[in-house]
């Protein structure tokens, strides 16, 4: 039987039925429906939970050479062994697998003793087994062979109360920061706190006070949250903890905690900048409006509207007009910057209201395409999920970009790279706004992906088109507020196949450069990627020159800059091969170069991408400090690159790196290297 694409196409993607129900209606088998659904790339939404990740062969094979069994490496990628078997085949047809313990293949390290030796008087067992990605229970087991004692211990069975009860009473560190800090489980050091019979913060226990000094003064609280109306969020930013802890002193101190529609109203008044007429007003053009009008007109401030638990106000009601007084740049150009004015229109509209603008003239409100797209909730315009996904698909991807005054907002903290003190190489600390800048600036950002994995941008195709909708779908259920933000991060999330790349975070760089550089400087970053380096320069004394094969990056990068420019010193960026071009003298090289062919860059052939040719050019062509973030495969490759270029090892600092598609969280080397 011939089978009609558009026919299936529609069965699968407009009527939702399942292989099997498409099989049973046509009188055929499921699996003739499977084959034909993959050769066409038609996806069942049936399919989006049940099908497995894609593997990544390279780094399963890495780690099976390494000396990781194929159950190993079942249970790290929650695969079956058959299916860690097949892919390791496809990577590599000519390789023979093990058949016995005994052919396992162990890091050098643990067969022989001085380098067992060198790692045991630097580190503990358990961090030893971090480095070589092995378990612990195999380094204990080299030790024991070896007859080798770690200096580290005494930590396990002996931690000296002294030591303890300072870090724990009176520096007021958690149990996790101290079990760092000894190189100790979490359990360990949790068991001696109580051996100790120091009081533990706990359900029912004795409860503690808080590191942060603010949080254990409530007039302080109460005076910041309720008579100058700050946010948690912004109180949050201030003393550098989260906002559930916030929210949980103020439920402590019975401080009454602000519905959003209070809160709202308080922003409404916040910033009061004088009066016309006897009507505050908090910014200047607020104040032109009212002077242009009649002051005889009645005229009414703030007017309050509801619809489907949003909440908005209009600024003013002249004789039953309604008027909302907007900047220019807020509000003609269609897009992000008009999503709380397409709010109002809406809420308004839905209400029986017609709002005029008022930006020193008044005009109509014009909702367009772009407007819909960037509208904070599409609740507000769709009854129903079909109807929101079927109008998205209709329109297209056009990216995610963010209003130019949540930008302005994001860069105007006195320091808004900061993070929490002990989390400068955290690459998983929870900045997102600056974040959320750089992909603003960066719309290719949304055409890249890991090698293996589809680009955000791709949900849109022909063939994906069930994943958008279930995508929407599932926050339609689960959330109030539904929109172009939420649903890229709930794709990236949990749906298998698509991913973004990683963004190199700005606070790292900065300790890096305050670090080796103190004094200021010139940057050299001979592979930029999405700005983190550049931003790591912001409200400082160094300069920066940029580098990179993609000129969709350098383009990014002129604007990033030029927006920032206020809080930056003097910049310089060149499109360029980093493998083969010349440097200008700098004070300090710090880059992050592609990973091989890892990732896919939008505008570039990354499959060809050889990451040795990078740290070849950078160490021959350079005499300065020269710190390079590498991936742990290459940790070896290129400090023998660096030794032969006349450059030794100074030390390696360990990032934190976040979890990638489900697995477990680890950590990047950062090498320091200077010429001998």
């Amino acid at each position: 039987m011939t089978l009609d694409e558009n026919i299936i196409r529609e069965m699968v993607e407009i009527q939702g039925l399942s292989f099997s129900k498409i099989a049973k209606n046509l009188s055929i088998n499921v699996s003739t429906v499977s084959e034909f659904c993959k050769r066409h790339n038609i996806i069942s939404k049936y399919m989006i939970s049940i099908t497995p990740k894609l593997l990544p062969t390279e780094e399963v094979y890495e780690k099976y050479i390494g000396g990781c069994s194929i159950y190993q490496l079942g249970r790290l990628y929650k695969a079956p062994p058959a299916r860690i078997r097949k892919s390791l085949l496809k990577f590599k047809p000519d390789l023979v697998l093990r058949d016995s313990v005994k052919a396992l293949k162990r890091p050098i390290e643990l067969e022989d003793r001085s380098l067992f030796e060198e790692l045991a008087n630097k580190m503990s067992f358990r961090k030893i087994a971090i480095k070589l990605d092995v378990k612990p229970n195999t380094v204990c087991s080299a030790a024991k062979r070896f007859g080798v004692e770690s200096r580290f211990e005494f930590i396990s069975d002996d931690i000296p109360k002294e030591k303890l009860n300072q870090l724990y009473n009176i520096e007021k560190k958690r149990i996790s920061e101290i079990a760092e800090e000894l190189g100790q489980s979490y359990n360990c050091v949790l068991r001696k706190i109580r051996k100790f019979g120091f009081d533990v913060a706990q359900m029912g226990g004795v409860e503690r006070p808080s590191r942060h000094a603010n949080l254990n003064n409530r007039d302080w609280l109460y005076e910041i949250y309720i008579v100058d109306g700050r946010s948690m969020a912004d109180i949050a930013d201030i003393i550098g903890t989260s906002i559930g802890n916030i929210s949980y002193y103020l439920k402590k101190y019975n401080i009454p905690i602000r519905s959003k529609l209070e809160y709202l109203k308080k922003l409404m008044t916040h910033g009061i900048k004088g009066e016309v007429n006897k009507i505050k007003v908090d910014s200047k053009l607020e104040a032109d409006f009212l002077k242009s009008i009649d002051p005889e007109k009645k005229v009414l401030r703030n007017i309050e509207l509801e619809y489907r638990n949003s909440v908005c106000f209009i600024d003013f009601c002249v004789e039953g007009e309604y008027i909302e007084v907007k900047p220019k740049e807020q509000s003609i150009t269609p897009g992000p910057n008009r999503k709380r004015l397409t709010k109002q229109w809406y809420v308004a509209n839905k209400n029986n209201i017609d709002v005029r603008v008022w930006n020193g003239n008044y005009y109509s409100f014009v909702l367009e395409d772009l407007d819909i797209y960037y509208l904070v909730n599409w609740k507000l315009h769709f009854d129903s999920p079909d109807e929101c996904s079927d109008w998205l698909i209709k329109f297209g991807f056009h990216g995610v970009e963010y209003s130019r005054n949540e930008c302005a907002t994001w860069i105007a903290k006195a320091d808004p790279i900061r993070v929490k003190s002990g989390n400068e190489l955290n690459a998983n600390y929870p900045n997102d706004n600056v974040l959320k800048l750089i992909k603003h600036f960066s719309p290719h950002y949304w055409y890249s992906s890991h090698k293996g994995y589809l680009p955000m941008s791709r949900a849109w195709d022909l063939g994906y088109h069930s994943v958008l909708k279930h995508a929407i779908g599932e926050l339609w259920k689960d959330y109030k507020e539904v929109n172009i933000y939420g649903l890229v991060k709930y794709i990236n999330k949990y749906i298998k196949d698509f991913s973004c790349v990683s963004i190199f975070k700005p606070w790292v760089a900065r300790y890096i450069y305050e670090k080796y550089l103190p004094n200021g400087g010139l940057i050299l970053d001979p592979c930029m990627g999405w700005g983190g380096r550049l931003l790591g320069c912001i409200n400082s004394k160094y300069d920066y020159y940029g580098v990179d094969l993609n000129k969709n990056s350098v383009d990014s990068h002129e604007k990033l800059a030029k927006f920032i420019k206020a809080s930056i010193n003097n910049y310089q960026f060149v499109n360029a091969d980093s493998s083969v071009c010349d440097f200008p003298k700098a004070d300090l090289v710090f880059t992050s170069p592609p990973y091989d062919d890892t990732e896919r860059y939008y505008g570039i052939d990354s499959s060809s991408t050889v990451s040795l040719k990078i740290y070849e050019n950078i160490f021959r062509k350079n005499n300065c400090l020269v710190v390079l973030n590498v991936p742990r495969r290459h940790s070896i490759t290129c400090s023998e690159v660096a030794q032969k270029c006349g450059f030794g090892l100074v030390e390696e600092l360990q990032m934190k790196t976040s979890s990638f598609m489900g697995r477990e969280k680890t950590y990047e080397p950062i090498l320091v290297f200077r010429r001998s």
